[in-house]
């Protein structure tokens, strides 16, 4: 296992923090179960995949080895290393776009006008994405495996590749006719409309899973749906998530695509309807349900989709919004959110003394949330 890693000069290699010769450590310590997949994913991702779009010279010759392990049954967690390398193909294939590449082999147009650097790069990251396509046979084999994860994690990856689009379109098909779990269901459709947006069988496949009863896959589908068509059934679904909340949060655990709560997808899948009847579903959702689970994921959505966050500049002057400045939709979003905090501070009272640092504290946005605070502090409705 692992041949060639002695090979390898790896502090002429370089990632985020340094000389990458912590690499092979890392790589060896998941072979032999002293680290977990996952540990090291996430290890690896913060280094030599920094942010998930920046790649160094040592990407390629470590993704060789990412793929030997996936490979290796006796290695437990492996989805979390397929998903490393479905963040290396976000990197690749989506940051390092065709024209930035090509931008990079000009003269003068390098990175920071420096020439030898940007070819340099252009090397590696030319050199990194053909080592990741070249596992296309693996990763497409990967789909029909026994444990769900894996199937899960290898879709994510697929719909990472745009240059193996075809292949990866009639293989995850296929398996969709076939599928019985009901989150590889959902992650194959995620990546069919990705990778198959324009295939014939896609509007179908989702209509089949939103009608299905299925908590995950039924709302993934009700999801792409609303990118394509405003349909009161699709709509009747993402209500649905957003009101039974609680049952749908547990049934989802749909972390390989960064979604892990069902109501804040449903709430942001509602924006790709009329912005002002999204903002009248979720203010009427709200005001049935104030202090339950979905009340987060409805202020969240509310605030993300009518609220600009604060620029680093505006929080270092501590920039105030006049409150003339608000749009006819955010003072009526404000004035709601004035109204239900007195319902709330019944539930917690907490909320009834302090409800602006409640908000901060419990939904976690405070970009947004110092708009919220400009206006409480300037309006007679507080």
């Amino acid at each position: 296992m692992l041949q060639g890693l002695d090979q390898i000069d790896w502090r002429r290699l370089g990632h985020a923090y340094g000389p990458a010769d912590d690499v092979p450590e890392t790589l060896r310590a998941v072979a032999s179960g002293e680290m977990t997949a996952q540990d090291a994913a996430e290890r690896l991702t913060v280094s030599i995949c920094h942010q998930t779009y920046n790649i160094y010279n040592v990407s390629a010759d470590t993704i060789p080895f990412v793929r030997e392990l996936v490979g290796y049954e006796d290695v437990s967690g492996r989805e979390w290393l397929l998903l490393l390398l479905a963040d290396f193909a976000g990197a690749l294939f989506d940051f390092y776009s065709a024209d930035l590449l090509r931008k990079w082999i000009e003269p003068g147009n390098g990175d920071f006008g420096v020439y030898e650097v940007a070819a340099a790069k252009y090397e590696w990251v030319s050199r990194a994405r053909h080592v990741l396509e070249e596992g296309l046979p693996e990763y497409l084999a990967l789909l029909n495996h026994d444990r769900p994860e894996i199937r899960v994690a290898a879709a994510r990856l697929l719909a990472s590749l745009p240059n193996k689009a075809v292949q990866a379109i009639t293989h995850i098909k296929e398996r969709l006719a076939s599928e019985v779990n009901d989150n590889a269901t959902a992650s194959l459709l995620m990546a069919l409309s990705v990778v198959g947006s324009e295939d014939p069988d896609l509007v179908s496949g989702l209509w089949m899973a939103l009608r299905s009863g299925r908590p995950v896959s039924s709302v993934i589908s009700a999801m792409i749906l609303a990118r394509l068509e405003t349909d009161q059934e699709v709509v009747a679904k993402l209500r649905e998530a957003i009101r039974e909340s609680e049952a749908a949060n547990k049934s989802f655990t749909f972390t390989a695509w960064g979604l892990d709560r069902a109501d804040e997808l449903a709430c942001d899948a509602l924006y790709h309807l009329e912005k002002d009847k999204a903002n009248d579903l979720l203010l009427t959702l709200l005001s049935q349900a104030p202090g339950t689970v979905s009340d987060y994921a409805i202020t969240r959505a509310l605030l993300k989709h009518n609220f600009k966050p604060l620029t680093r500049d505006e929080k270092k002057a501590h920039h105030r919004v006049p409150r003339g400045s608000l749009s006819r939709p955010q003072e009526r979003i404000l004035r709601e959110f004035c109204r239900l905090y007195k319902i709330w501070g019944n539930v917690i009272p907490h909320w009834r003394s302090d409800p602006l640092r409640a908000l901060r504290g419990l939904y976690g946005i405070p970009n947004r949330c110092e708009e919220l605070a400009d206006f409480l502090e300037e309006s007679e409705v507080t």
